[in-house]
C-alpha cells in the first residue's frame, strides 16, 4: 500500500520532464552601449506558442483536423530556448533562473521586479503546464532569498 505523495513534495525521480529555459549568449561584443539595454520580453510572450505533446485521438465523433506546427516563440535578443529532459525539473529550473537573475545583476526585487515577472512570464510560456507548478516553486524560492538577502544587506 502506497501513501499518498504530498503535493509540496518534488516529482518523483523517476519521472521526466521536459524542461526549456532562456539563456543569455555571450556573444564577447560588449559595448558600453548594452550596458543600458532592456530585453523585450512582452514579445516573447506575444509570439504563438509550441507545446511538446503530440495530439492524440480525439473522442469525438468528427476527427480533429490536422494543424501545421507552430512556429517556436520568439525569444529575447541574446537569448536561446534549450529543451531538456529532467529528472530533477526543480533542481534545474532554480540553477537555470538563478543564471539569468545573475546575468542581470539583479539584487533589488522591488526595483527590478518587472523583469523578474517577465522572466516567470517567460518559463511558463515556454514550458508545458505540468512544470508549471515547480516553476511558481522555484521562482517563490528565488524572490524569498532575493528579498532575505537584500533585508540582511540593509540591516548591516
Amino acid at each position: 500500500k502506497s501513501e499518498p505523495q504530498s503535493p509540496i513534495r518534488p516529482p518523483s525521480p523517476t519521472k521526466q520532464h521536459i524542461a526549456i529555459s532562456p539563456t543569455f549568449i555571450d556573444t564577447g561584443n560588449y559595448s558600453e552601449s548594452d550596458a543600458d539595454w532592456q530585453p523585450d520580453l512582452a514579445a516573447a510572450f506575444a509570439s504563438q506558442r509550441f507545446f511538446f505533446s503530440s495530439p492524440g485521438r480525439s473522442d469525438s465523433i468528427i476527427e480533429s483536423l490536422k494543424t501545421t506546427p507552430l512556429p517556436p516563440p520568439a525569444l529575447l535578443d541574446g537569448t536561446v530556448a534549450i529543451k531538456k529532459y529532467s529528472r530533477d525539473p526543480y533542481k534545474d529550473f532554480t540553477f537555470s533562473m538563478r543564471e539569468m537573475i545573475k546575468a542581470r545583476n539583479i539584487s533589488d526585487v522591488k526595483k527590478d521586479w518587472e523583469f523578474l515577472h517577465e522572466l516567470l512570464i517567460c518559463y511558463l510560456s515556454l514550458n508545458p503546464k505540468n512544470t508549471h507548478d515547480i516553476i511558481i516553486r522555484v521562482f517563490a524560492d528565488i524572490i524569498v532569498r532575493l528579498l532575505s538577502s537584500s533585508l540582511c544587506n540593509h540591516r548591516i
